[in-house]
């Protein structure tokens, strides 16, 4: 008889086994954190057509960045094309990665040139000190957030990336 209602036993095992555990949640291990996009706009409003005056205020502006880490727009004027290849190829020269700039011809532009700089910021909460005694939820938590924090890129991390 137990053996013609064995798998009826087991199933309503296996239940009361699942249903006593789900009493709480269990924490996910390790840490969370935000990931956002930082957007900073400059118009530049150069004197005359001289892209030299300009190439020394681009630097200044792009290097106050973290140059790894930031991605350069420089929107210009249709007009203006000659002036921004000249700026860009100063960004070049001063180091920046050539991935890392792009040029952008727009005719809906205030001012000749527009330089757009944006960079992935991160933002971890704060891990509880962990004590041996307690249990820890959040176990990895500083090894989670210091991981993120120094990471490059954290847009890679937010999609699942490496």
């Amino acid at each position: 008889m137990i053996r013609t209602h064995f798998p009826l036993l087991a199933a309503l095992f296996g239940a009361a086994l699942l249903g006593g555990c789900a009493d709480h949640a269990m924490d996910a291990p390790g840490s969370e954190f935000l990931v956002y996009a930082e957007q900073h706009s400059f118009d530049l409003r150069p004197k005359g057509k001289d892209a030299s005056a300009m190439k020394t205020k681009v630097s200044e502006l792009v290097f106050q960045f973290d140059p790894d880490a930031a991605r350069v727009a420089l929107h210009h004027a249709a007009n203006w094309t000659t002036q921004a290849k000249q700026i860009r190829q100063s960004l070049l020269a001063d180091g920046l990665n050539p991935g890392r700039i792009q040029l952008v011809e727009d005719d809906k532009l205030d001012t000749p040139l527009s330089l757009r700089v944006s960079l992935w910021k991160t933002r971890t909460g704060e891990c509880a000190a962990h004590s041996l005694k307690q249990p820890y939820s959040r176990l990895g938590c500083a090894v989670d957030a210091n991981r993120v924090t120094q990471t490059r890129h954290p847009d890679s991390q937010a999609k699942g990336g490496r």
